[in-house]
């Protein structure tokens, strides 16, 4: 395959958080995220080395730790899920940004899938894949931006994206339910922008954003990748537990999930 013609690539810089309320918690660390064109991963990631889907690899994208059945393609997975919970049908290109395997570990918190129209030149969606630790649950949130193509940019132009809707999924044992997720996306360029803020009726209680510049994955960034971010998602995994016990340890309300506490606590507890 022509690499220089490939939409696949790495997105590398950095993610913040910052719990705002009761107490002020943040941190920050960098990172290196692939940007699969989910066709283009049908021949690009077929052969042995470091960066593989078909066999053990330092970097390895497993289709299991996706959704839907793995023996379906995942594109045609991210259609009928949308399809079925929501009436309609992406029809162009459909990129991921996500983190492949690192040394066999997966750990995705927030994996994006970013649908385009058939021309590929608008979004039409964005799908967030969330999974919850230590509950291994997943869950999808669609961001159904067609409306807001009306005054869509050219090519050329820095458009933002906004959505607002609430949240259903326990994702931290520090945070409740009660909440409003708002969304502020930019287009996937030389640069990409994500960042989501939980809102408690007029209160922002939480921000996550990514910060991202595009590089080609080619080989020489694909063994950069690799050394300047050793065992990626072990340390993410490890970066979780070591924030929650530092909310513990400051006192930070523990809020358990929702379907194992009696259903006339739920309210209290989602506080």
């Amino acid at each position: 395959m022509n690499q220089t013609a490939l939409e696949t690539c790495f997105y590398e810089g950095t993610l913040r958080h910052c719990r705002w309320l009761p107490q002020r918690h943040d941190f920050s660390y960098r990172l290196c995220m692939v940007w699969l064109d989910l066709v283009e991963a049908d021949t690009l990631l077929q052969r042995r080395g470091l960066w593989s889907a078909r066999w053990p690899a330092a970097a390895r994208f497993h289709r299991r730790d996706y959704l839907g059945d793995p023996r379906q393609p995942l594109a045609e997975a991210v259609r009928s899920l949308i399809q079925e919970r929501w009436g309609w049908q992406p029809r162009g290109p459909i990129r991921l940004l996500t983190n492949f395997r690192h040394a066999g570990i997966q750990m995705n918190p927030l994996s994006l899938y970013y649908c385009y129209t058939a021309d590929g030149q608008q979004l039409e969606a964005v799908l967030a894949e969330v999974t919850n630790t230590p509950w291994n649950e997943r869950h999808h949130y669609l961001l159904d931006l067609r409306s807001m193509n009306a005054e869509s940019a050219s090519a050329n132009t820095e458009k933002q994206y906004m959505y607002t809707h609430q949240k259903d999924f326990h994702v931290s044992p520090f945070m409740g339910m009660n909440q409003e997720y708002r969304w502020e996306l930019s287009v996937p360029r030389a640069q990409l922008g994500v960042q989501l803020e939980a809102w408690q009726q007029d209160q922002k209680m939480f921000t996550a954003s990514l910060q991202l510049k595009r590089e080609p994955f080619d080989r020489r960034n694909r063994l950069r990748c690799l050394l300047s971010y050793p065992l990626q998602t072990w340390k993410i995994y490890a970066a979780i537990y070591w924030q929650a016990l530092r909310l513990w340890r400051r006192g930070i309300a523990y809020c358990p999930h929702p379907q194992h506490v009696p259903a006339n606590n739920f309210k209290a507890s989602s506080v």
